[in-house]
């Protein structure tokens, strides 16, 4: 039995006295895999707070193909859907980033291959722009004959530019136009936007020392720095001596023409060679009087099982001053940053710092609870599946803690951000729903560490403010547990209902509200 709430099913948690929900949403579309991949708080009035919700991207399967369409969704700050929207063709379409630019327009990024540049078979960077209620998108295509990628997508303010990093194929020719060769199956393309005609400005790709060589470069993540200037990170191909593997290349940039300030590769080691390692997301801190730069990404040693006794991917962070020299080091195999996991597949894909200091990576983690750094999995009885993972760092790069999230089947966590009240939403993909396929995964939730949060209320207080609706296991032929919380309701009875699908009534209940919360298991196995 599914039970209908307000928000969908509340996230099962492992070690949740580190976290506390606030709620759990989830968007099932029927037979399709959706999957997000970026969230974007919003400012829907203009009142300079971005507190009126959030915009979620990624993909959905085409008519329940495997082919993909780009996703987007805007639910309000409580998780209930505002609207929603499909973009792309029956081809292999996706939303990867999103933004909200100064004006109040969103902006999304991705790629496209049913596209209008090139043939049938080749992607194009593809840049969307919505109204803040969804309607009259304007969609722009970049690129040439090549398969060109955006991945991430930034505006830069100051010089009234929107700047997006991502890959450039093999072939010179469109809007990749001052290039004479380009490496391997790619590079990372960087190119700037006018704001109001959606026309190029410059243009610039970017590779390691290694050329010539059968793998391929490409750029996650871009943002702008204290000083101005853009710092992009990513996957490197051509950064290898072999050609082959990856290590992850970092670069400065000057936002004027896209000029190289400084650039490293990161990782490689000459006792192991590479280990196919990059970033996925790298954002700029302060401790103290010094700046760095943090990314999180994975590291896959795949020669020697010496990395939690495994040759599976883990997770990697890597810390770096202003000018590009390693500070986390080593890491098992690795010559530069350190890896985290236990003993199967765990990734890490965004980052955040905490209110203490710390980083917050959100991944994936598929190794069994009590496992090197994993305390928990969700599913005890098959504990190779994947939960939504989030590794709390110290400055130094050791572990404070992790906490696990999902369900019993394969749930990841994709992007993490943290919002104006000082709690975080983090979005990816959760196993379940009618048809049993990966649906939207969004969560809110604070961070019990954070006491003194940015508008000075502790954790309860913050998630006291928001109307939480939830069932839990949903679906569930079993028991079910329900959980509301209302906002300025101190003690209160309840009637709580359960319906059919036309709407009748099978089952009915007064319960209490205590200091404004209510639990109540209801048992359903003879409904």
């Amino acid at each position: 039995m599914y039970v209908l709430a307000t928000t969908t099913a509340r996230s099962q948690s492992c070690n949740s006295s580190d976290i506390s929900i606030a709620w759990a949403y989830t968007f099932d579309q029927g037979n399709h895999n959706d999957i997000a991949y970026d969230v974007a708080a919003i400012d829907s009035d203009l009142d300079g707070q971005k507190d009126d919700g959030f915009v979620i991207v990624g993909t959905t399967e085409y008519s329940g193909s495997p082919k993909l369409q780009g996703f987007i969704i805007m639910i309000d700050e409580n998780g209930n859907e505002r609207w929603r929207d499909t973009r792309g063709g029956n081809n292999m379409d996706a939303f990867n980033s999103v933004i909200q630019e100064s004006n109040g327009k969103i902006i999304v990024c991705g790629w496209k291959t049913s596209n209008a540049k090139g043939s049938g078979a080749s992607r194009n960077g593809w840049v969307l722009q919505y109204n803040v209620t969804g309607d009259t998108p304007v969609e722009h295509e970049y690129g040439g004959s090549g398969s060109d990628e955006g991945w991430d997508i930034i505006e830069d303010e100051e010089n009234e530019l929107y700047v997006v990093a991502g890959r450039a194929g093999n072939v010179a020719d469109g809007d990749l136009h001052n290039h004479t060769s380009i490496n391997a199956d790619g590079e990372y393309w960087v190119f700037t936007l006018d704001p109001s005609a959606f026309t190029v400005g410059w243009e610039e790709i970017y590779c390691g020392t290694y050329t010539g060589g059968t793998g391929e470069d490409w750029a996650t993540s871009i943002m702008i720095a204290a000083d101005g200037n853009y710092v992009v990170s990513g996957f490197c191909a051509s950064c290898d001596p072999l050609k082959v593997q990856w290590d992850a290349l970092m670069l400065n940039l000057d936002p004027a023409d896209g000029s190289v300030n400084w650039s490293g590769f990161y990782g490689y080691n000459p006792g192991f060679g590479s280990r196919d390692q990059g970033t996925y997301q790298v954002i700029e801190t302060t401790e103290g009087d010094d700046d760095y730069f943090v990314a999180a990404g994975v590291h896959h040693p795949s020669q020697h099982a010496n990395c939690f006794g495994d040759y599976q991917h883990d997770a990697w962070g890597l810390k770096n001053d202003d000018a590009g020299n390693d500070i986390w080091t080593p890491g098992c195999e690795l010559s530069e940053g350190k890896n985290y996991g236990g003993k199967y597949t765990d990734n890490g894909y965004s980052l955040v710092k905490t209110c203490i200091g710390n980083y917050l990576i959100a991944g994936n983690t598929k190794s069994p609870t009590d496992s090197f750094d994993i305390t928990c999995n969700n599913d005890a009885t098959r504990p190779y599946t994947s939960d939504a993972w989030l590794l709390n760092l110290n400055p130094d790069g050791t572990v404070a803690w992790d906490a696990s999230l999902g369900s019993t089947g394969d749930d990841e966590f994709h992007s993490i951000e943290e919002l104006e009240d000082g709690t975080y939403i983090a979005v990816g993909e959760y196993y379940g729903g009618v048809s049993l396929k990966q649906n939207f995964y969004a969560v809110r939730f604070a961070i019990t560490d954070c006491n003194n949060p940015k508008n000075d209320k502790d954790v309860n207080n913050r998630l006291d403010s928001i109307c939480l609706l939830s069932v839990f296991p949903n679906p569930s032929t079993g028991v079910i547990e329900i959980v509301l919380r209302l906002s300025g309701v101190k003690d209160q009875s309840v009637t709580i209902a359960l319906s059919g699908i036309v709407g009748k009534t099978i089952f009915a209940s007064i319960g209490n509200l205590e200091n404004g919360k209510l639990v109540e298991s209801i048992s359903l196995m003879s409904l």
